[in-house]
């Protein structure tokens, strides 16, 4: 790990936070808490409803287009959807956490603006 943090130019104390990060499951699991699950479910049904409806077709137009290799493009464009919505569930839910933001103040924000 010292080569890495090194590498990166992290002082002594943000590569013991990295370090234990990394290493602790508990600590990752409560950095990554409340709303960022909210963002993450909300994100998976999407991605779910989205790639429901394309994704057969997605796939068999890549196998005519591409051949077996096609096949594998399909399955890759649906695991990188898997990895944008957790790195993004997990991004906005700390960020709305961060600011300090609740869904109550964000629907009566929608009802005065309209």
């Amino acid at each position: 790990m010292s080569a890495l943090t090194e590498r990166l130019g992290l002082s002594k104390q943000a590569a013991a936070d990295v370090g234990h990060l990394f290493t602790s499951a508990s600590a990752t699991s409560n950095a990554v808490t409340g709303f960022s699950w909210v963002f993450f479910v909300l994100g998976g049904i999407a991605m779910y409803a989205i790639f429901s409806v394309i994704f057969s077709g997605m796939v068999i137009s890549y196998d005519q287009k591409y051949g077996p290799i096609g096949i594998v493009f399909g399955f890759m464009s649906f695991f990188i959807a898997i990895g944008v919505v957790i790195t993004l569930g997990a991004a906005v839910g700390l960020m709305w956490q961060d600011r300090g933001l609740s869904f109550g103040a964000a629907v009566r924000k929608l009802r005065r603006a309209s």
